[in-house]
């Protein structure tokens, strides 16, 4: 008998090239999917108390982004009347109307607090133009006091026709 060997049948892979190892590198160290669900990145959407609605917007009113000096933001909506606004904190502001912003088709003004003309981001020059706007609005807003609605003059007109009516049923109709 012939002495038979077992031989082993080794294959040998052939060695990977260098890109190949890259590719092999790069798959290891993407992140694999778990079945769980990326978070999607919430857009940025304007608070319900600033936001100004088609008809509101039609009326003239904006959203003011007030900047405060202590870098605060606080959103309002407020009436451009006369090419002036006056924010909550009762501090009129004058607009010309340029530098009024669009955010997904609703106007919108950057305010900083310690200015009375709101950011223009294309004119770097500090305008005053505000001041005759601003005076006449002030002065359009004056309080003049209560109006009389009546007074002594309307008690007397009613009582003269009650007692007209009351003379008028008793001597002509003959009802009392």
């Amino acid at each position: 008998m012939v002495d038979e060997k077992k031989e082993e049948i080794k294959i040998e892979e052939p060695e990977k090239t260098l890109p190949q190892k890259i590719d092999e590198i790069h798959t290891l160290l993407l992140p694999k999917d778990d079945g769980k669900k990326k978070k999607k990145v919430k857009e940025f959407k304007i608070p319900a108390k600033g936001k100004v609605s088609k008809s509101k917007a039609a009326k003239g009113f904006v959203t003011i982004i007030k900047i405060e000096e202590n870098r605060n933001i606080a959103f309002e909506k407020q009436k451009l009347d006369m090419e002036v606004t006056q924010t909550k904190d009762g501090i009129y502001h004058a607009s010309d109307g340029r530098e009024v912003l669009f955010y997904k088709g609703k106007p919108l003004i950057l305010q900083p607090s310690w200015t009375q003309n709101p950011f223009h981001p294309f004119d770097k020059t500090n305008n005053v133009y505000g001041q005759k706007p601003i005076l006449a609005r002030m002065q359009s807003s004056v309080y003049t006091g209560e109006k009389k609605k009546g007074g002594f003059g309307g008690i007397v007109w009613i009582l003269a026709i009650v007692v007209g009516g009351y003379l008028l049923a008793h001597y002509v109709l003959k009802i009392f």
